[in-house]
């Protein structure tokens, strides 16, 4: 069979997102190869890294991939209840991923330490609440069970 630039294109592509997976390093591990492979460094600069993907593959044949910006991956996580995790993630943390509350909450989300059962369950630790993403795939569990209940900023969405 023969291959054109496109179909080799998009099989570096998979490919390399396939590797990164493997890795472990997911979309990122795949966006920092991908810059990499195009002579560019890894910088974290996912805005460009994206950019560099829109090259090369053709809008049609994009895979419908989470945003890497915690807003937008807030967004894709809690559909219609997204502009409502936002403005509880905007009092809980100030968009902070770093923070830690009275008792011992952590993250955007400021999971409490009584979670932490079901945190594992999870497969993740409660040190993993310090990244964003995760924060907000636990913050999501939780939301799902039991509302906006657990959240002293459930205040701000009245």
């Amino acid at each position: 069979m023969k291959r054109n630039k496109h179909t080799k294109t998009i099989v570096f592509f998979f490919g390399v997102m396939l590797f990164g997976t493997l890795l472990g390093k997911g979309i990122d591990g795949f966006m920092a190869t991908k810059s990499v492979a195009r002579g560019g460094t890894i910088r974290g600069d996912m805005e460009e890294s994206a950019i560099l993907v829109a090259d090369i593959v053709p809008e049609s044949e994009r895979v419908k991939l989470p945003p890497t910006d915690i807003k937008g991956y807030i967004r894709y996580v809690f559909g219609k209840y997204a502009e409502e995790a936002l403005k509880i993630v905007n009092c809980e943390s100030r968009f902070h991923p770093n923070s830690v509350g009275g008792v011992g909450e952590r993250g955007l989300f400021q999971i409490h330490p009584i979670h932490r059962k079901r945190i594992e369950r999870l497969g993740l630790t409660f040190d993993d609440m310090f990244n964003p993403y995760r924060n907000t795939d636990v913050a999501y569990n939780i939301f799902k069970e039991q509302g906006w209940g657990p959240w002293t900023c459930k205040r701000v969405l009245k």
